[in-house]
C-alpha cells in the first residue's frame, strides 16, 4: 500500500515530469504527462521495499477512465469532457517510449509522499479534455504545489 510512505522526509522525494505515448499509440509519440516521484533507497523502510517490489518510484498521471475506448477518443477529439481518473501506481519501467525530464529541485523542507499523493488526488476536476484540464495540467498543477523557491517563478 502506498500509504506505507507517509513518513519519508522532503529529501528523499524528488518529481519529474515523464513524456509518454497515448494507449496505443506509436512509441515516438510522446502526448501523454505523467508525474514520476522518486524515493532515495536509503529511504525505503523493509515494509515500503515489501510493498514496492525493486521499484523506488511512483508513477502520477491524469487519464480518462477508460483511455482505450474509441467512444472517448472520438469525444475528446470533438472537443468534449470525459470522465478522468488520478492514477498512482509503483513504477517498475517507463512506459515504453517514455523519456523523462530534469527533477523539480526546489520542493518544501517539509514534503512528504503523503502530501504529493494528497495534492495528486486534490487535482480540481476530474472531467478530462484536450484544450484543458489534460494531463499536461495535471503535472504541472503537481509542480506548482510541491515547488518552492526561485525555480517555481521559471516559466
Amino acid at each position: 500500500c502506498l500509504l506505507l510512505l507517509l513518513a519519508v522526509p522532503a529529501s528523499a522525494i524528488t518529481l519529474q515530469r515523464a513524456m509518454a505515448p497515448l494507449a496505443g499509440g506509436p512509441s515516438w509519440l510522446r502526448l501523454h504527462h505523467a508525474a514520476v516521484v522518486n524515493l532515495e533507497e536509503s529511504e525505503m523502510s523493509d515494509r515500503i521495499r515489501e510493498d514496492a517490489g525493486d521499484s523506488r518510484s511512483i508513477y502520477m498521471d491524469f487519464l480518462p477512465v477508460n483511455p482505450r475506448d474509441p467512444s472517448v477518443l472520438l469525444k475528446l477529439l470533438s472537443g468534449g469532457r470525459v470522465e478522468g481518473t488520478v492514477r498512482q501506481r509503483w513504477l517498475h519501467a517507463l512506459p515504453r517510449g517514455a523519456v523523462l525530464t530534469e527533477p523539480v529541485r526546489d520542493v518544501a523542507a517539509d514534503l512528504t509522499l503523503e502530501s504529493v499523493m494528497q495534492v495528486a488526488d486534490n487535482f480540481p476536476s476530474k472531467k478530462l479534455s484536450l484544450s484543458g484540464n489534460n494531463c499536461c495540467d495535471f503535472v504541472s498543477y503537481l509542480e506548482e504545489e510541491i515547488c518552492v523557491g526561485d525555480e517555481c517563478d521559471a516559466p
